[in-house]
């Protein structure tokens, strides 16, 4: 597929090859083995949130754009559910964002987005290691990619952030301290 959407609510019995400017969705069908090339996107749920299966493998190249969905009104998330081999190339992305209006009523609970039942190649989306911390649409992720080591899964967990005060009201609150130690000081060598 080398543009256009193609969204999946039925079987597809064949592989499906996402390309340049072809995005992939779901819309809780399956399909038996999917590559995503640069450029091309792979979105579960659509617009909104779904689940796609993946009956063999699964091939997340180069450049390729994994877009999830999380909806904190409904405490749901993308899914894709993968029978065999989960490969994810060096330069492959994912692009996150909360479709709710409620983001408190789900932080800090892991919510499985792939999970496979072949092999993980140990690949992971661009500059995000196992664990590892990132921000997309203007919220904090943690992302895993095999479970707590012995589940074939990659979870997602939105993060509680409490925000930095901003650098004024730094500023004010320190010379503030400032001025109130020069008065004691004043005050003392009298």
């Amino acid at each position: 597929m080398n543009d256009g959407t193609l969204v999946v609510n039925g079987s597809i019995s064949g592989s499906v090859t996402v390309n340049n400017s072809g995005t992939l969705a779901g819309d809780n069908g399956n399909v038996a083995n999917v590559t995503v090339n640069s450029g091309g996107k792979l979105s579960p749920g659509g617009i909104g949130i779904g689940a796609l299966t993946v009956n063999g493998t699964l091939n997340l190249n180069g450049s390729s754009i994994l877009i999830v969905h999380f909806n904190s009104d409904a405490l749901a998330v993308d899914g894709i559910a993968v029978g065999g081999d989960l490969n994810i190339a060096s330069g492959a992305t994912i692009n996150v964002s909360d479709i709710g209006t409620n983001p408190g009523s789900i932080f800090n609970i892991p919510a499985p987005l792939i999970t496979y039942g072949g092999v993980w190649n140990g690949g992971t989306f661009e500059g995000l290691p196992d664990d590892g911390y990132f921000f997309s649409g203007g919220q904090a992720y943690q992302i895993s990619y095999n479970g707590n080591g012995s589940e074939s899964v990659v979870t997602l967990t939105m993060l509680a952030v409490i925000p930095e005060p901003d650098s004024a009201a730094l500023l004010l609150g320190g010379l503030g301290l400032l001025f109130g130690m020069r008065r004691r000081s004043a005050c003392e060598s009298v």
